[in-house]
């Protein structure tokens, strides 16, 4: 099974950096916060999902 992908914006980044940062911007209601995503494209993170779970609640 194969799915197509399309995007609106078109984005260039430095393939000599590790991962890709992403210009990112959250709504609630009537808030807004902008702030940046980072891609891990070359799984340099490397947990488990019980890590990335255990960090998350780590900040709650």
């Amino acid at each position: 099974m194969s799915f197509q992908l399309s995007f609106d914006q078109r984005l260039a980044y430095d393939a000599g950096q590790a991962g890709i940062t992403l210009p990112v911007t959250l709504r609630l209601s009537q808030s807004t916060v902008v702030c940046e995503a980072r891609i891990d494209t070359g799984s340099t993170l490397d947990g488990t999902a019980e890590e990335v779970k255990e960090s998350y609640e780590a900040f709650q």
